[in-house]
């Protein structure tokens, strides 16, 4: 089979992850089924045992997949929450420590199911932007967040979970040393720490994609439903969003879970 243009995905993990990791690459490659992956998995713990788990699943559907080793003591004085781990740092990388000749890069959160065709929002034009990502879902938090970090009241704050990177544009106007020198000086600030440094250095040039399709946040479903009178139900969902964000600390694959994507989510663990 002929496949379309090559698609450069990102993720990072510790081993907590693997398993939604697996899953979200299950849905993926289900659903674009006639485009070729090059996966690039950032760590800096995983066993041997759970890197084949991946590596089988890449090259059995016929895609490709390559390891970035990061050095633990790289963000040893960045700030860590208990329900984050040093690896939510390591995007902040990846201009850096991808190969010079990638242009262009779809980082996805591991917390996702991609549930529809992602090839038109990873080929958009990217022309004098950083990235390309969905603005905050609620208008407050996005006030609130800008206001914390002291960010301009005509920028917009966005989530950090689905991420297309210039990687070309970014190399060439951010330096790996104001990512770091970011980190130390707005250390007691950083309340999502990833995605607040994303938001301090690339405010400016920021492409915002249509959150409902790309990056839809699971956290609203019932609100959605709500405000529509039931008509953005399951079935809505599922035709309209490419990408589901399973944001928050309530997530499908967990026992007590008993929320609406619970079956969703299942069909694609169990391929």
């Amino acid at each position: 089979m002929i496949r379309g243009k090559l698609i450069n995905i990102l993720a990072a993990i510790d081993t907590n992850y693997l398993k939604p990791l697996i899953v979200m690459l299950k849905s993926l490659f289900t659903t674009n089924r006639d485009d070729r992956f090059h996966v690039y998995i950032m760590h800096s713990s995983l066993s041997e045992e759970d890197i084949s788990c991946i590596r089988n699943l890449v090259e059995y559907k016929g895609h490709c997949m390559t390891l970035l080793k990061v050095e633990e003591e790289l963000f040893q004085d960045a700030p860590i929450f208990s329900y984050y781990s040093k690896e939510i740092y390591f995007r902040l990388l990846a201009p850096y420590l991808l190969p010079k000749e990638l242009d262009r890069i779809l980082y996805l959160d591991s917390d996702i199911i991609i549930n529809g065709s992602i090839a038109d929002f990873y080929n958009m034009d990217l022309e004098g932007h950083y990235l390309a990502t969905a603005r905050e879902s609620i208008a407050f938090l996005e006030w609130v967040h800008k206001k914390r970090l002291g960010l301009p009241k005509e920028s917009g704050y966005f989530n950090s979970g689905v991420i297309l990177f210039n990687l070309e544009f970014t190399r060439k106007n951010i330096s790996l040393r104001q990512i770091f020198d970011c980190i130390e000086s707005n250390n007691s600030k950083l309340f999502y720490p990833d995605q607040d440094v994303l938001n301090i250095l690339f405010h400016k040039k920021v492409r915002f994609i249509d959150k409902q399709v790309y990056n839809y946040n699971s956290q609203f479903f019932w609100l959605d439903k709500l405000k529509s009178f039931g008509q953005k139900d399951m079935v809505w969902l599922q035709k309209s969003a490419a990408i589901i964000h399973f944001a928050g600390r309530n997530k499908p694959w967990d026992s007590h879970y008993r929320g609406a994507f619970k079956e969703l989510y299942h069909q694609y663990d169990i391929l």
